[in-house]
């Protein structure tokens, strides 16, 4: 027997049907849903007394239960990164680089400037997108990227030769002038403490982890590589800006951050290294 109301679309539900009661909360399914879990009372009335526990849960934990709840709906998110593209170039690189992208078979599952599958990153722009050393210490032990998928890219058991090899071309070759080497003013304290506030504000945690709290769709911010350590700040800058063109399709939202908004995120994102995280 069911007690309290069905929750499996609730983010579709109509908010005619919402009771809100005596509360004086906006009229929305997450500030219903919110204080719902905070204060279940608040929506107690003389005909509707309310049964529901007080869990006494942190405001943390109560945003990710109604981040959670909303997107019990039916929306349907396309996944394009799970299509296989056609080849849309005879791209063949040269040298020993080329030697051993043809002998580590890496088009099977990365694209490079239009050819290959779109299993794993494209690394079109890699260059631009990590940093020197992260690249090449993975190169040499790798791990999953995202904590909820298995894959991984294979431990190649590549030589430092060759993953020095494959690193300097890529770092070399594959960049994008999109990218901009100096995206605004330098980072302060004070910039750091409003990217912070920013990241929890915006729901980031809703998919990538960040310590011991987040999600488990987008790659994490702590967990193997620290965000820090791995990405360039230039690129987190303009990933942020406008995440959709650089990955068409990419189920990261675009918020329409203000310049500095964008610039606060990507100076407290580049804090999360191994020498300033704890």
């Amino acid at each position: 027997m069911r007690i309290g109301p069905k929750l499996s679309d609730i983010g579709d539900k109509p908010l005619s049907e919402f009771d809100f009661g005596h509360s004086q909360i906006p009229g929305t399914r997450g500030a219903y849903i919110f204080e719902k879990i905070k204060n279940p009372r608040a929506f107690a009335t003389a005909d509707h007394p309310q049964k529901m526990p007080l869990f006494k849960l942190t405001n943390s934990d109560i945003y990710d239960l109604t981040l959670l709840l909303l997107s019990f709906n039916q929306k349907k998110i396309s996944s394009p990164l799970f299509m296989a593209f056609p080849d849309t170039s005879l791209y063949r690189p040269q040298g020993e680089f080329g030697r051993l992208v043809e002998k580590f078979q890496c088009f099977s599952c990365h694209r490079i400037n239009g050819r290959g599958f779109n299993l794993a990153y494209d690394l079109s722009i890699e260059g631009s997108r990590v940093s020197r050393q992260w690249l090449y210490d993975y190169l040499m032990v790798s791990y999953s990227l995202r904590p909820i998928l298995v894959e991984r890219m294979p431990i190649f058991n590549f030589t430092p030769q060759e993953a020095k090899t494959i690193t300097d071309h890529i770092m070399a070759n594959y960049t994008s002038g999109w990218i901009p080497r100096h995206p605004g003013e330098e980072s302060s304290p004070q910039l750091i403490v409003q990217g912070k506030q920013l990241v929890k504000e915006k729901g980031c945690l809703a998919c990538h982890i960040l310590g011991d709290k987040g999600g488990y769709v987008a790659p994490s911010f702590t967990t193997g590589a620290l965000a820090g350590d791995k990405l360039q700040a230039e690129w987190i800058y303009r990933w942020l800006k406008d995440p959709q063109k650089i990955v068409h399709g990419v189920l990261e939202p675009n918020y329409g951050l203000s310049d500095r908004e964008a610039l606060a995120i990507t100076a407290y994102l580049m804090t999360l290294n191994h020498k300033d995280w704890r």
